[in-house]
């Protein structure tokens, strides 16, 4: 892999993964208010947890695709967890994207990073469908 490469996967990476990146920041910093707020019987918030967790198991699953990438050689969680945590951040995405309204921009941009997400797992095809191929 050349460096030209890496540094392009690397910006890629964070163009379309910082905005979100804090947004899951965010959303750390309110789950302790969430859980107050169930606590008080308002169970309406937990669709908002449920987003912020698939959002998070997402996350973790394209930064290890990510990681893969650069270092063939070292597998960091199983594929079939990988592919769970990647339809949960599809799922919580996507849920996003259908509860709040966002304008045209917004949208676009997670169009992006639904795609670049798929780019990683092109790239990273045999690391997670490896129990796939095997069959």
């Amino acid at each position: 892999m050349t460096l030209i490469f890496k540094v392009l996967i690397l910006v890629e990476a964070l163009i379309c993964f910082g905005p979100l990146l804090i947004f899951i920041g965010f959303g750390l910093i309110v789950i302790p208010f969430s859980v107050m707020r169930v606590l008080a019987g308002q169970f309406e918030v937990l669709f908002l947890v449920a987003i912020e967790i698939g959002g998070i198991l997402g996350l973790v699953a394209l930064i290890c695709v990510f990681l893969h990438i650069f270092n063939p050689t070292q597998q960091y969680i199983s594929p079939t967890k990988i592919r769970y945590f990647i339809v949960a951040g599809f799922l919580s995405l996507f849920t996003y994207a259908c509860t709040v309204e966002l304008n045209l921009g917004w949208y676009i941009y997670l169009l992006a990073t639904i795609l670049v997400c798929i780019h990683f797992l092109y790239l990273g095809r045999r690391y997670v469908f490896y129990n796939i191929y095997q069959s």
